[in-house]
């Protein structure tokens, strides 16, 4: 009654205003109203690189862009979004209105390498394609065809196309892998280096490539220079090795961004002068006194941190931050059924596990009939779930890829070690205790068979370890196997 009491006397005493301004009792007078209408909000224009994780338009660096209308430019030729995969690096010209919404104009797609798999390493976790070295991560996604879905599932002579992006160390860390058709011509794209005009040959990244068969495009009659962005494709190598390219075509670098324009890059760290200035990619960052850190602070960058930078560039094309994300793999895995999902907090749990979710989360369906545009919104208790992702410096465990999929016979925990007791055999892993009796297995990090006794005089807090097993009905985890892992360092 008191705020409605306060609202009639208000309205009273505007009334009584109003009669006295009509009375001539006042001498002010009111302006008239403004005839000038203000010009509607411009959106603002951006450009922005990172990997896709999810759909429904397409989600990237935890946004989601409508892409009606947009144009898809896929490896050079016109495509569709049905033709990405969760995991891909694109780049997007991109537009945000005055209300926050965000569209892309353009989403343009260019594998790292596509070849032959020459060399394959499980510890560490590596692939040769084109002679380039392939990081395989736990974030790496994996398309549907390859079975096992992981690196097991590659072998020696496979045709694949790898999307990611290069490290400080000249690797290629893979965000996702597929085959390819053996028809495909073999690519790879990178900058030319000790250029030789007479025997016609560079390199790109220690591969040799003789040009001397291949066309030359986009050149607008210019030659082949030094640090030339450029793309070779061919079918072949020589008897020493080099690839015997097809074609040649001098590439624009499309994660440029104008004076003024929005800007977001996710990546490694590949030039590092100081924590005020830096290159992601080949995009050059400059920190200042108001940028925010996320989960890091400048003291932890350096080359071949992985971070998510947003900002503005400036009239040079380097990237003013605004915030600086820093990102980590996902060393730590769990596989096993759904305990409870909170799609209003994005929280998951997992083996009584907590995990946080978010808009950067991939999820990926691999059920029989999967949903296309698979998000934590379609998972129910007694899902089971393959969970990769980390710990934040706030103690949060973030996941940083959910696969669903077809029930396993045993569950699995990976992570680095709380607790170990050599009396019991029994260790404690993301807060599970781990148990083992006499039909466990043990394998070292070169897979090489242990005893129990070794295991247990070996092993210490802050190791990495794997237990896959059974739950017991206390929760905790009965190993049929412990090894030993090697973190995914690039």
């Amino acid at each position: 009654m008191k705020k409605k009491n306060v609202m009639i006397s208000k309205l009273m005493l505007g009334a009584a205003g109003l009669a006295l301004a009509a009375c001539g009792g006042s001498s002010s007078s009111t302006p008239p109203p403004s005839t000038t209408t203000p010009p509607p909000p411009v959106a603002k224009s951006g450009t922005v690189t990172g990997s896709i994780s999810g759909f429904g338009s397409v989600i990237v660096n935890g946004d989601r862009y409508a892409t009606n209308g947009a144009s898809f430019d896929i490896d050079g030729k016109t495509g569709s979004q049905s033709d990405l995969k969760v995991g891909q690096i694109v780049t997007m010209k991109t537009s945000t209105d005055a209300q926050g919404n965000k569209s892309a104009s353009s989403v343009s797609f260019k594998d790292a390498v596509q070849g032959e798999i020459t060399a394959i390493s499980l510890t560490p976790k590596r692939i040769t394609v084109m002679g380039q070295n392939v990081v395989i991560r736990g974030s790496t996604s994996f398309d549907d065809d390859i079975d096992p879905n992981d690196i097991n599932g590659l072998t020696v002579g496979d045709i694949v196309q790898v999307s990611g992006q290069f490290n400080g160390s000249g690797n290629i860390v893979a965000s996702q892998i597929e085959f390819a058709d053996a028809a495909d011509a073999f690519e790879l794209t990178g900058n030319v280096s000790a250029l030789d005009p007479v025997a016609m040959t560079f390199k790109i990244r220690g591969l040799d490539v003789d040009y001397s068969g291949a066309t030359l495009e986009d050149f607008d009659g210019a030659d082949i220079a030094n640090g030339d962005l450029v793309e070779v494709k061919g079918d072949s190598f020589d008897g020493s090795g080099a690839f015997l390219a097809l074609s040649v075509e001098k590439e624009d670098k499309e994660d440029d961004g104008e004076d003024g324009e929005d800007g977001e890059v996710e990546g490694f760290i590949t030039e590092f002068t100081s924590a005020q200035s830096f290159t992601v990619g080949d995009t050059p960052v400059i920190t200042d006194e108001s940028t925010v850190f996320e989960y890091c602070t400048a003291d932890d960058l350096g080359v071949d941190v992985e971070v998510e930078v947003e900002g503005e560039f400036n009239a040079e094309g380097a990237l003013v931050a605004d915030k600086v994300e820093c990102e980590f793999d996902a060393d730590i895995h769990v596989e096993s059924t759904l305990d409870a999902v909170d799609a209003g907090t994005g929280v998951i749990t997992i083996f009584g596990v907590e995990f946080a979710t978010d808009m950067s989360t991939r999820f990926e369906d691999k059920l029989e009939t999967p949903v296309e545009m698979f998000g934590i919104d379609d998972l129910v208790a007694g899902n089971y779930l393959d969970v990769k992702g980390f710990e934040r410096a706030d103690g949060t465990l973030y996941a940083k890829k959910i696969e669903r999929d077809e029930a396993e016979d045993e569950d699995e925990i990976q992570d680095y070690v709380d607790s170990v007791d050599p009396m019991a055999k029994s260790l404690v892993l993301l807060g599970v205790t781990v148990l083992t009796d006499e039909r466990t297995e043990y394998e070292g990090a070169d897979d090489m068979p242990l005893t129990g006794d070794e295991f247990f005089s070996m092993v210490m807090p802050e190791d990495l370890v794997k237990a896959e097993g059974t739950k017991t009905e206390a929760g905790e985890l009965l190993a049929s196997e412990i090894e030993f892992e090697t973190p995914d360092d690039e």
